[in-house]
């Protein structure tokens, strides 16, 4: 996958993948799109997620990534407008610089497993989620 250099969108969504986001993926900087959803992948979001700097969509609700959702320097990802990160294994606070994008760069949607329930905690601290599952 690391070779096709060109290529502006993925969409593997509902495909039964297994394994980890491939790294590879994160140097192809002409993505705009990457739909990932309602698969089985694990591990977690790369840091390099901010090299993909034409990214506009990053769905990859419906899986099974764990971890913290990294953070980013100033002034990457600033074309991101939807990130759909729900039900999944993420935990923590997503990060002040994404939420900044909302501000500074495009992101009209962010959604991750942030609903306070009476029967538990949120999985995710969200001060900028649009919506919360």
């Amino acid at each position: 996958i690391g070779k096709l250099k060109s290529l502006k969108w993925i969409d593997a969504s509902n495909n039964s993948i297994e394994g980890t986001i491939p790294r590879e993926l994160y140097s192809l900087r002409n993505l705009e799109f990457i739909y990932l959803s309602n698969n089985t992948l694990t591990g977690t979001v790369s840091h390099r997620i901010e090299t993909l700097r034409r990214l506009r969509d990053f769905w990859v609700d419906g899986n099974n990534i764990k971890g913290n959702f990294p953070d980013i320097r100033p002034g990457e990802l600033v074309n991101l407008e939807e990130l759909l990160l729900n039900s999944n294994d993420i935990t923590g606070a997503i990060p002040e610089s994404i939420c900044f994008l909302t501000i500074v760069g495009s992101l009209e949607q962010l959604w991750s497993d942030c609903l306070l329930s009476p029967l538990s905690l949120p999985k995710v601290d969200c001060a900028c989620c649009t919506r919360c599952f």
